[in-house]
């Protein structure tokens, strides 16, 4: 996987950073790059076609990472891909959004992240970032199934988990 991660950055010939952006979530709250810096984030996005399978993403990695304590180790941020929707339907469209505030989606109605981070139309897209803002993983999912969340996992265990000293 690092030799892959390495051969990537070779061919573009620079490191995949998390972008600029301010989004609001379906309670109006703000979100900027800065807020997360600092532990690993890992963004769970998608446009329509994708989004039924975000919920069952996030709650694989919080069932996972909870017996391990790592759950408050890192930020999670979940971004509907909403580019395209036109202006006078954002309030209905606002309102399928859940209203439990344990579950804030970030909206993105220009494509700022979702073009930015090259979110895939038709499926749902995970990406982990660094404490820094560095990429370190990106699947393009649909149903969870153990070989990506596995894969998923080994990038988040890397990043939260310390090496052992010999």
């Amino acid at each position: 996987m690092v030799l892959s991660l390495l051969m990537a950055m070779a061919l573009t010939g620079q490191e995949e950073r998390l972008i600029d952006f301010e989004l609001k979530d379906q309670f109006d709250d703000t979100y900027r790059r800065a807020d997360f810096l600092g532990k690993p984030l890992v963004i769970i996005g998608s446009a329509r076609k994708g989004r039924e399978f975000n919920p069952l993403w996030a709650q694989a990695f919080h069932d996972s990472l909870q017996p391990l304590g790592l759950v408050d180790s890192l930020h999670f941020f979940s971004v509907a891909d909403l580019r395209g929707v036109p202006f006078f339907m954002r309030g209905m469209i606002k309102s399928f959004f859940p209203d439990n505030r344990r579950v804030r989606i970030a909206m993105d109605w220009k494509g700022t992240l979702a073009e930015g981070l090259r979110f895939n139309k038709e499926t749902s897209n995970i990406l982990i970032f660094d404490e820094n803002g560095l990429l370190q993983h990106r699947e393009v999912v649909k149903e969870v199934n153990s070989v990506q969340l596995d894969s998923l996992l080994t990038t988040l265990k890397r990043l939260l988990i310390p090496p052992a000293s010999e």
